[in-house]
């Protein structure tokens, strides 16, 4: 795992202060947009594959991913940048780009998917229950996915039965 401090970048963001800004279940999916995120993530990672000798760099981004730096023209402009740039043979892959998370949720359900973290506001150790991506989460489970979720919560009333 290779820690990405961004507290100097971000500064007072909802996505390093947490707190009342953090957009909800019900925000729109768009919502939670933080600029330049994929480039920060890529940048140290294929810093790490370079100097390893690994030639694939996976992003898991989604289908309805809108923002701007998840679109496949992004990913192409940015491997062959990352590529320049170290001199490499980096590829970038996305193996869930035409995925729902329904369904990437489907594809994995004999895996302890409640041990995963996809949360914007954690309370400790536990997901919050409250932000849009453990909206998206909850949906994606019982709703969509047609099991149910067993993810603990932090918030009274999220935990879904199961």
């Amino acid at each position: 795992m290779l820690d990405e401090p961004v507290a100097e970048v971000y500064g007072d963001h909802w996505s390093i202060a947490g707190g009342p800004g953090v957009p909800g279940a019900e925000a729109v999916n768009h919502a939670d947009y933080l600029p330049g995120r994929n480039v920060l993530l890529s940048a140290k990672a294929a810093i790490w594959c370079r100097l390893r000798d690994v030639e694939t760099l996976c992003f898991g981004t989604l289908k309805a991913n809108p923002h701007p730096d998840s679109t496949a023209e992004f990913f192409r402009e940015l491997e062959g940048v990352l590529n320049r740039a170290l001199d490499g043979r980096l590829r970038i892959i996305r193996p869930y780009e035409s995925l729902s998370k329904a369904e990437v949720i489907r594809r994995g359900a004999d895996l302890p998917l409640h041990l995963t973290f996809s949360c914007n506001d954690p309370v400790g150790d536990r997901p919050c229950g409250v932000c849009i991506k453990c909206g998206e989460r909850r949906n994606g489970f019982p709703r969509a996915a047609g099991f149910p979720d067993r993810t603990p919560y932090a918030a009274a009333g999220t935990d879904a039965p199961g």
